[in-house]
């Protein structure tokens, strides 16, 4: 008869994994109904995988009162028995769940104001604190005497006096009953100051250099004041004011212009590829030049090369520094010049007289010719309106036929959550995937179907 060494959450919280001792015969252990007896606690599309014969991984899917730690699993009789035995006996009875070895990281975020004007109400929020494990966070708020227990807390700035400092605390706490709390200090002022809530098109603490985004200052005056607002955006970098650009300068809104060249990325090509590796820099621009292109502007690009943990001056079919392209804003290589099992490093270099600026980028080269997947992005910045069917679409350029296959993360993130998409119920139609021999690029297509969608996912 089968038994359990261990039954816990892995470290995101998405997923249950049970080790046996023995190997299972898992021939007709194909779902989790067939596994257990009550699968009701694993939510609605939740999924049993076998990693092998002796490991079992559990996806939790969506639904309430879903499995924590400290609850029992109970196998079907008669299911789970050893393999290769012809008279096996089945494991009977329960399993408890416990929680990973090493706890989900959780961190408690306020995002507000520190100084609240005399009158009016500030609104105060915890919806970017961490370590939901895909679930609901609890959240508890203390401000002097005033509390509240939801993801936002309101304050009646009345109900504090002039020019003292305050401690507001928020306490988040998991659905594995890890918690952190955190501190702002806020001040209510003796004048009616506007509030500032500065919001995106994009995830400002992971965007892209190859990006163009917005940033909205959304101004709340207090409800004594009625004077008009002017508007003065400034940037630092390293305690160094910025050059900004005057035409944005002064509006409600700034546009931060993007360079197409990612640095700081780090990307993947097949050394049998037949395309061209093109590095772009050609966006990069001195702010302080109203013109479209800057003649004065300067490129020269540099690599290293790095292989079985040596690093030295990058070779492509020559010696890099004879390149011919070094000092353009364009670096155009074949990648069937690069070698196998290598990375390079790219840097560019942009100079305007004195001054200088830097970007970099790291290839990995692979043996074969992966496929590249590019996500076609969102309108609207990436703001969905949940009534509507959601498109995604994705281009796969390849030289041989793809198999697409579309799924949630679950990246422990607050908010965010698992839809199943091999549902056909949440599914405007079915998944189309094009094979075309086309330049070898491919497309994919999946319509989520409207009020499916209205939590926060992460799709790959």
């Amino acid at each position: 008869m089968p038994s359990v060494d261990s039954c816990q959450f892995g470290a995101t919280g998405a997923e249950i994994d049970i080790t046996f001792r023995q190997k299972i015969d898992t021939s007709k252990l194909d779902s989790c109904d067939q596994i257990f007896t009550d699968i009701n606690s694993l939510g609605k599309g939740a999924k049993c995988i076998w990693q092998s014969l002796r490991i079992l991984s559990i996806v939790i899917g969506q639904g309430d009162n879903l499995i924590v730690p400290g609850s029992n699993l109970t196998f079907k009789s008669g299911s789970v028995k050893v393999d290769g035995e012809l008279y096996a006996l089945a494991l009977n009875g329960s399993i408890t769940v416990t929680k990973p070895s090493k706890p989900l990281p959780i961190k408690a975020i306020i995002t507000g104001p520190t100084r609240l004007p005399v009158c009016g109400t500030v609104l105060f929020s915890g919806t970017k604190s961490t370590g939901a494990g895909g679930r609901d966070l609890l959240y508890e708020w203390s401000l002097n005497t005033l509390v509240g227990n939801l993801s936002s807390f309101e304050v009646n700035t009345t109900e504090l006096n002039e020019g003292k400092k305050y401690s507001l605390t928020l306490k988040v706490t998991n659905f594995m009953s890890n918690w952190i709390t955190s501190t702002l200090e806020v001040v209510r002022e003796s004048q009616a100051i506007p509030i500032v809530y500065i919001t995106s098109n994009v995830d400002t603490s992971n965007v892209q250099l190859s990006d163009t985004f917005h940033l909205h200052a959304n101004v709340i005056l207090p409800p004594c004041v009625s004077a008009g607002v002017t508007y003065l955006w400034s940037a630092k970098a390293n305690n160094k004011l910025l050059n900004l650009d005057p035409k944005w300068a002064s509006l409600n809104r700034y546009r931060v212009q993007k360079n197409k060249l990612p640095g700081g990325e780090f990307r993947t090509v097949g050394v049998d590829s037949t395309q061209n590796l093109v590095l772009d820099a050609s966006l990069s621009y001195d702010p302080d030049y109203d013109g479209t292109a800057d003649p004065d502007l300067k490129f020269d690009w540099t690599c290293l090369q790095e292989s079985q943990g040596q690093i030295f001056p990058c070779y492509i079919g020559t010696s890099f520094k004879n390149h011919s392209s070094k000092t353009s804003p364009l670096l155009r290589l074949a990648i069937s010049d690069l070698q196998a099992n290598n990375k390079y490093s790219f840097s560019v270099n942009v100079y305007k007289g004195r001054r200088k600026a830097f970007a970099k980028t790291i290839i990995e080269v692979t043996e074969g010719d992966p496929p590249e997947v590019e996500l076609e992005p969102l309108p609207r910045g990436g703001l969905v309106i949940p009534t509507e069917p959601l498109w995604l679409r994705t281009y796969i350029r390849s030289s041989t036929p793809v198999t697409v296959e579309w799924s949630t993360l679950d990246t422990g993130k607050a908010g965010e959550s698992f839809l199943n998409l091999n549902d056909s119920s949440n599914l405007l139609r079915p998944t189309l995937t094009v094979n075309t021999q086309q330049n070898g690029v491919h497309f994919s297509l999946i319509v989520i179907k409207p009020s499916k969608y209205n939590l926060a996912y992460v799709f790959h």
